[in-house]
């Protein structure tokens, strides 16, 4: 479990003011512990050991209070409450991008401070995230808020740009010799209405299926769905589409499978071959975990309870590696050798390494 692109919270020891939408109130620590659930426990895989999950969950929560807490944070209680309830409806496998609801932005503007871009009108802190195969891990150093008035409007050219608030930098479909990129609104539609991934997107229950180019609900076990091995999804939680059949299925210990989601939860894919395709999967099967702390062997089926399974396997043998040694929160780190790519290191969960060294997400405000 790594950092993502906005700081959720844990179920334990949540507590904050509440704030209100009319006139039901919503506290930040319910609003982090239902992000939380919906982000990591409503889809099948591997589940961490209770112990685990109740060590991180605190770290989570920490990570939570701090984000809502940065100067101009738009990752208020209510933000995160109607983040949670997007994602909660959204496919295990989604094919695309997090639910609109889960775009944060916050009142600072261009040139004012930032660590996040939860705290900038634009949703963009220069400069501060460092992207990994794993994922966003979140900000890596102070920095500035874009500037929002440089974003484009509807209709404006965005390549070298962004779009505004309710609007997307999307290609010409189908694309000119010179490829034009323009702002266009988006609109996420009702069920039946037509939906292209890009501009025109689909409620939050619903996905686009590419056949007909439509928003259609999310099926229950035996239902179509999927539009090819490379667009999964479209399946109610904690349902997997089976990229072979093309139908939304429960699996069992010792299914055949591609990849984690596709288990029930508590169990992983396990096996030989790189699911480069369908056929490098077919020796993959639901299995239980063992999980290994820092600096213990690792491949498959016994995963790091912190950061990543780092090594090499010889072509056409079953990878085996090492768990990699967890830095202190407050010890030095740097940050092009913390990540899954990394031989050796890295912070511990939900920390980062902002400014050279490991630090619980947001507990640095940059002034």
């Amino acid at each position: 479990m790594r950092f993502i692109t906005f700081v959720l919270c844990a179920l334990a020891g949540c507590s904050s003011p509440a704030k209100s939408i009319g006139a039901v109130a919503i506290d930040l620590g319910v609003a982090c512990d239902h992000t939380y659930a919906a982000t990591y426990l409503r889809c099948g895989g591997p589940t961490l050991p209770a112990s685990e999950i109740a060590r991180v969950r605190l770290r989570y929560d920490e990570a939570c209070r701090n984000q809502a807490l940065l100067p101009g944070s738009g990752a208020t209680a209510e933000a995160l409450e109607a983040c949670a309830t997007a994602l909660d409806a959204m496919a295990c496998q989604a094919p695309y991008l997090l639910p609109l609801a889960c775009n944060f932005r916050g009142t600072r503007a261009g040139g004012d401070a930032c660590s996040d871009g939860v705290q900038c009108k634009s949703g963009q802190c220069k400069e501060t995230q460092a992207l990994t195969p794993g994922g966003p891990i979140g900000p890596i150093t102070c920095s500035t808020c874009t500037d929002a008035t440089d974003e484009g409007d509807v209709g404006d050219a965005c390549k070298d740009r962004g779009c505004r608030p309710g609007t997307i930098c999307t290609i010409e479909d189908p694309p000119p010799p010179m490829p034009t990129y323009t702002c266009k609104k988006i609109v996420a539609g009702a069920r039946g209405d037509h939906c292209d991934l890009q501009a025109f997107l689909c409620a939050d229950g619903l996905y686009c299926a590419m056949q007909t180019n439509t928003c259609q609900p999310n099926g229950d076990v035996g239902a179509t769905c999927g539009e090819g091995s490379h667009l999964p999804g479209g399946c109610r939680p904690p349902l997997a589409c089976d990229t072979t059949t093309f139908t939304c299925m429960s699996r069992t210990e010792g299914a055949s499978c591609h990849y984690d989601v596709e288990c029930p939860p508590g169990l992983g894919c396990v096996g030989t071959g790189s699911c480069s395709g369908n056929a490098a999967c077919a020796t993959r099967t639901c299995e239980p975990i063992v999980w290994v702390g820092p600096d213990e062997p690792c491949n498959d089926s016994t995963r790091c309870l912190v950061g990543y399974c780092t090594g090499s396997a010889p072509a056409g043998s079953e990878f085996v590696g090492k768990c990699q040694t967890v830095i202190a929160d407050g010890e030095p780190c740097n940050a092009s050798q913390v990540g899954p790519s990394a031989p050796q290191k890295a912070c511990d969960t939900f920390s980062i390494c902002f400014q050279q060294t490991c630090s619980i997400g947001n507990s640095v405000v940059c002034k």
